[in-house]
């Protein structure tokens, strides 16, 4: 936390690849900051995920569930064929 004004830093960026955790880790793009909006000032961000076999979704996610990954050399069937960025 920043004594200075009492606000955290993000853990992660825009153009930032990280997993999602749960029962399976799933690849995802960070696309947005949405800031510390959660409950209980938890950071949000907005991500693009890339699920095996389905098309790709968007989502929020609390920053507490997210964990850095490195940048894939190509994303997973169906999305194989999207430039990475």
């Amino acid at each position: 936390m920043d004594k200075k004004n009492g606000k955290t830093k993000p853990k992660f960026k825009v153009g930032d690849w990280v997993w999602i955790m749960g029962p399976s880790r799933l690849l995802a793009l960070v696309v947005e900051d949405r800031g510390p909006i959660g409950h209980k000032g938890r950071r949000i961000y907005g991500l693009n995920e890339f699920p095996l076999w389905t098309p790709m979704l968007e989502t929020e996610v609390a920053e507490d569930y997210l964990e850095p990954a490195p940048r894939p050399e190509k994303l997973p069937e169906p999305h194989d064929k999207l430039p990475i960025p």
